[in-house]
């Protein structure tokens, strides 16, 4: 009833799915044997305790169990089925990375040319258009030839791609209605594009499946080899999402306001847009301290 009732909301499948998968793999075998009414807070402490032993090097998917875990409790507080959550563990919605990365998930120009170099040629588009398009994964899978207008030097986000259990890839909006936007494209990558449409691309999508160009290449294939990548250049650790940090990043480094920075990454929130805002503050205070040198 309760992921029903998030379809209704009109949540996305690709949350729907994770919200299923982490109660059936996580939290089912320990606490499925009791209607939801019945399940304590010592419950629920008991089932932390032991799942978070078990997946002691895998902080985030004990913290996402215990996401789901405690926004059915919500939801069941809120229909009237208990009187209040027994999600009450102190900590346990915190975000641990599972290790540390250098330079605070931000490569260098130097490095993401690097990385790259490394990937096969018909993916390289991919880093470029994360880094200085500051495209996530699903919307550069999803990108169609139609998206993009060359001469003009523009790109319209106007989907994403998702691996769905049971459905296979699915095409879905983008991230939040702020997803669907129009950027300008730097000019190098428009070389770049206009290489790659001629040489890799599909009919219609613009990074397809190796073999099968009408068909949309898999996000586990794509972070295989994005991986395989960054460990032939040195840089194993970084993830490609932060490609798009590193490009949101240094576009705040150019002055971009905060309206400016959350059309650009096509963010909802103000609170996502300032966090880039704050490299701004981090270069205001090292170019202060050379002028602090000549006074």
């Amino acid at each position: 009833l309760w992921l029903a009732d998030l379809e209704r909301a009109g949540r996305k499948p690709k949350t729907l799915a994770n919200h299923r998968s982490r109660l059936r793999v996580a939290v089912l075998d320990r606490l499925g044997d009791r209607p939801i009414a019945e399940v304590t807070r010592v419950d629920v402490e008991d089932w932390w305790s032991s799942y978070a032993e078990a997946t002691a090097e895998h902080p985030s998917a004990k913290r996402a169990a215990y996401l789901s875990l405690s926004a059915l409790m919500g939801w069941a507080v809120r229909q009237g089925i208990r009187a209040e959550t027994p999600c009450r563990i102190e900590g346990a919605t915190r975000h641990e990375p599972v290790k540390p990365v250098p330079h605070g998930h931000v490569l260098t120009p130097e490095q993401v040319a690097q990385v790259h170099e490394a990937m096969a040629p018909e993916n390289r588009i991919a880093v470029s258009l994360a880094a200085w398009c500051q495209l996530r994964q699903g919307e550069i899978l999803g990108l169609h030839r139609g998206d993009l207008d060359l001469d003009d030097g523009l790109l319209h986000v106007r989907r994403q791609v998702q691996y769905l259990p049971g459905q296979g890839m699915v095409e879905l909006d983008p991230k939040s209605d702020a997803g669907k936007r129009t950027i300008a494209i730097p000019s190098q990558v428009v070389s770049e594009l206009a290489a790659h449409l001629a040489d890799y691309a599909g009919p219609a999508i613009v990074m397809p499946r190796t073999g099968a160009p009408s068909d949309y290449l898999h996000p586990n294939s794509f972070r295989n080899r994005w991986a395989s990548a960054c460990r032939r250049v040195g840089l194993a650790g970084f993830v490609f999402h932060d490609l798009r940090h590193t490009g949101l990043t240094i576009y705040a480094q150019q002055g971009a306001t905060a309206a400016e920075l959350l059309h650009r990454g096509g963010h909802s929130s103000l609170e996502v847009a300032l966090r880039y805002q704050h490299a701004t503050i981090e270069r205001d205070r090292l170019l202060v301290q050379a002028l602090e040198a000549v006074i």
